[in-house]
């Protein structure tokens, strides 16, 4: 989908499921909204997300 519209995806939404793009912004949501989350937890937790595909 990206190739077709030459490397352009205008929201999260496109270039993936819903399922995965609610856990994304729930991860993301989670580190910029919790002082003690640490940057290694949340690129693991979005890792897991990306691998459940």
């Amino acid at each position: 989908m990206i190739r077709a519209k030459k490397g352009e995806v205008s929201a999260q939404s496109q270039a993936m499921p819903s399922q995965m793009s609610e856990g994304w912004i729930g991860v993301v949501g989670d580190f910029f909204n919790d002082r003690n989350a640490s940057p290694k937890e949340a690129q693991k937790r979005l890792y897991d997300i990306l691998m459940q595909r």
